[in-house]
């Protein structure tokens, strides 16, 4: 048997015409991927993967206990309201409303978070996670924008991922929170009574609308509702103004309670960024009392 030896050819540098030499990988500022003008890798690190559109995962807030007028962020990662860089952070951001500040702060010393001007009392004010591409900074910033909040030099990415009542005192409205992902539960520590009002006027088939203590985002409420009507049959009707403003009806099913003089329910509204609700009663005089309070709402962020 005869056999021969055939060398194979080596690629050489010369020969990698294709290959052009730098760095990829864009959502990190540590270069993923280096490439030599040779082909070999020179460097490489773990590639970040992009969160989805929409990606939100910590980043709840929660009323600071040490100082009740300031708050804390959690840690968390989100993907950016544009949709071009993720945000993570695995610091507790400790914020009060004095100015912004860049840093995490303390339970005991907290640092500033507000974008603009001074602060006002018995307002809502909404937290965005911001990043600065250049050096990958991220910090907490509020405001009483819901969208369009100042942002501080150099950071040009964003996501709103909770929102704050201040008290007329100036503390924090009190709560408790569940999920930490696209859907979080608020559920107020004291029920806010929204209404309590007597002698109220209707006009048949004309609802009134009244102000909820849920911030300016959709979200769904809960609440609690009563109503009483001297002696007289009604039927009580609690909507969203999402829809029409249509009149309680116990033929059309518009009913969220029935009574002879006295209703009471629990139940839950779709409200939109004004914060309010329809509330209708199938009577055309005076009604006795009215009474709503909210107990919470949940959030879809």
């Amino acid at each position: 048997l005869h056999y021969s030896l055939h060398s194979f050819p080596t690629r050489r540098s010369s020969d990698l015409s294709g290959v052009t030499a730098g760095v990829y990988g864009t959502e990190s500022l540590t270069p993923r991927l280096q490439i030599g003008s040779d082909g070999r890798v020179i460097s490489s690190v773990e590639v970040e993967m992009r969160y989805p559109r929409g990606y939100v995962s910590g980043f709840v807030g929660a009323r600071n206990e040490t100082a009740p007028s300031s708050f804390v962020i959690g840690d968390g990662a989100v993907r950016s309201e544009t949709n071009t860089t993720n945000i993570n952070s695995s610091s507790f951001f400790y914020k009060s409303f004095s100015s912004w500040t860049q840093g995490v702060g303390s339970s005991v010393s907290p640092v500033g978070s507000l974008d603009t001007g001074t602060v006002i009392n018995s307002r809502w004010y909404y937290a965005f996670v911001i990043k600065n591409p250049a050096t990958g900074a991220v910090d907490i910033l509020t405001s009483l924008s819901p969208t369009s909040p100042v942002m501080p030099t150099g950071f040009t990415e964003k996501r709103l991922v909770w929102c704050i009542f201040r008290e007329t005192g100036g503390t924090i409205r009190n709560f408790e929170s569940a999920g930490s992902g696209d859907t979080v539960r608020v559920e107020w520590v004291n029920k806010i009574a929204d209404v309590n009002q007597s002698n109220i006027s209707f006009t048949a088939g004309v609802n009134q609308t009244f102000p909820i203590a849920a911030p300016a985002l959709r979200n769904i409420a809960s609440l609690n509702g009563f109503a009483s009507v001297s002696s007289v049959n009604f039927n009580l009707y609690i909507s969203s103004p999402l829809g029409a403003n249509e009149a309680a009806s116990d033929v059309s099913g518009r009913v969220t309670a029935l009574s002879l003089t006295t209703a009471g329910a629990r139940f839950n509204a779709e409200v939109t960024n004004a914060g309010t609700i329809y509330f209708g009663i199938d009577v055309s005089t005076s009604v006795d009392n009215v009474k709503i309070s909210t107990a919470g709402f949940t959030w879809f962020r």
